[in-house]
């Protein structure tokens, strides 16, 4: 009879042999993993072919709202303020008191001047009056003189007294006249501390407030502005305009703009003025790569009162398009700006803006600039720096972020 367990001997080599398949498959593993890490990424590239095509029939650029006519009021005379009857953006008429100075010394003056005038007239008076008497008695010695009761020493007496009185009055009616001018005076000094609106327009300044002293000055100096009242109906939109675009547009071309404050509405307009003078964008010096600046002028239809001047705005120009010129998608665009101490130019001058692009030279990017000309919403003209054959990196935006920060192929 056999016992009820047997132990079972197991072959001494199946234990090696499992130990040896592990060991294979983590190995196997290992080296794909370490052969996967050392295989580089691969870079994705968009690359795109600089084309020959149209700019668009309108182009976008910025601006600043502002008043063509405007009125700054400044103070005649040395004051304290005392009242200020208007708020920032009321409408007012023209005449309309605005502001009132302590009138309290010109009120004195005034009052002085009348009665020193008052006194004066009193005096023409008096003499006016002792001027008939002595006209009187010149006629009575005559009449004596005639008919020889008198003698001709009477008559000179009273001719000599009558001559005194008159020039007397003349002399006093010379000091009436002094002192009524002086009253004129002393009132318009006194209408000084009103400062009233000369047109119908929107106060949009006021520089002082009541308690403060307002000085007369014609040199801009504190205290001499009280206020700055704009036309009504005279909001403009002021723009510096690229030397390229210049020629794409007219006087009295048609625009639209959108203002930050009324960023809802567009508002129409028009060319009003072109500039005569290109200036450069950055500064007198500006070097090449830099368009030069034109002003213009676009008056706007139908304003809103909550525009406010000083403020930024985005003008919409229609013009005719211009076909067939080298042109980059925008996204394409990298702008920088050389340091202040990359030349003595830029030392002396002030440092340019650069603008460049990604450009495929051996499968690779390398760094381009251009000049740039008229723009669309899509592209802009690139007038040096390409050809037709080249081919720019437009993406992806991660990748452009990298070259630009580690600026390969410089």
């Amino acid at each position: 009879m056999l016992p009820f367990n047997l132990p079972v001997r197991e072959r001494p080599g199946r234990r090696l042999w499992l130990a040896l398949l592990l060991a294979s498959v983590v190995l196997a593993a290992g080296w794909t993993t370490w052969q996967w890490a050392r295989k580089p990424a691969t870079t994705q590239y968009n690359w795109v072919a600089v084309d020959t095509g149209p700019i668009a029939g309108s182009f976008v650029f910025g601006g600043e709202v502002s008043y063509r006519d405007q009125v700054r009021l400044s103070s005649q005379v040395l004051g304290t303020i005392a009242g200020i009857h208007v708020k920032v953006g009321e409408t007012v008429k023209p005449g309309q008191l605005l502001i009132t100075l302590d009138d309290t010394a010109q009120r004195a003056e005034w009052t002085r001047a009348k009665a020193q005038a008052a006194h004066a007239q009193i005096d023409t008076l008096r003499l006016e009056h002792e001027v008939t008497l002595r006209q009187a008695e010149w006629v009575r010695a005559k009449e004596l003189w005639d008919l020889r009761l008198a003698g001709r020493e009477r008559l000179d007496a009273a001719q000599l007294a009558l001559d005194n009185v008159k020039f007397l009055q003349e002399a006093s009616r010379k000091v009436a006249e002094q002192e009524q001018a002086l009253v004129a005076q002393r009132l318009r000094d006194l209408a000084r501390t009103e400062v009233r609106s000369p047109i119908a327009g929107t106060v949009i300044s006021l520089a002082l407030k009541t308690g403060e002293t307002a000085v007369p000055s014609v040199q801009g100096i504190a205290g001499s502005e009280l206020c700055v009242v704009a036309a009504l109906g005279s909001v403009e939109v002021h723009a510096m305009v690229s030397e390229h675009d210049i020629s794409r547009f007219s006087l009295g071309a048609q625009a639209m703009v959108t203002a930050v404050t009324v960023a809802d509405r567009r508002i129409a307009g028009k060319v009003v003025e072109i500039g005569r003078m290109a200036l450069p964008p950055e500064g007198v010096g500006a070097k090449s790569g830099s368009a030069r600046k034109i002003a213009v002028r676009i008056a706007l239809t139908d304003a809103p009162a909550s525009l406010i001047a000083g403020t930024s705005a985005e003008v919409s120009l229609q013009s005719a398009a211009l076909p067939g010129v080298l042109r980059v998608p925008l996204s394409a665009l990298q702008f920088d700006e050389e340091s202040p101490l990359a030349s003595m130019d830029a030392l002396e001058l002030g440092p340019r803006r650069v603008v460049y692009v990604w450009k495929q030279v051996q499968g690779e990017p390398v760094r381009q600039e251009v000049r740039l000309g008229a723009a669309s919403v899509t592209h802009q003209q690139v007038l040096s720096g390409l050809t037709a054959e080249d081919r720019i990196l437009t993406g992806p935006p991660a990748l452009l972020a990298r070259l630009n920060r580690e600026g390969a192929g410089r």
